[in-house]
């Protein structure tokens, strides 16, 4: 069986993702040469880093923390 388009598996995963406490964004990365999944934490706690998946629909979840967003002045 052929792997969904890592687009296709985020629009699926985004909104639960970002109920999750902790997380405050997700989105398309790479690790090395692969695609993978990246979700923003607002810490790097062994809490909220415990529940990210590892790997969604079979790509992996790579995990970033760190802080909330914040828009730029422009």
């Amino acid at each position: 069986m052929k792997k969904a388009n890592i687009k296709e598996v985020l629009s699926r995963h985004i909104d639960g993702l970002m109920e999750m406490p902790g997380v405050t964004g997700v989105a398309e990365g790479k690790l090395g040469e692969k695609p993978c999944i990246t979700v923003f934490l607002s810490a790097n706690t062994p809490e909220i880093v415990g529940r990210i998946p590892s790997h969604i629909e079979g790509y992996p979840v790579q995990v970033v923390g760190g802080g909330e967003f914040k828009a730029l002045a422009s």
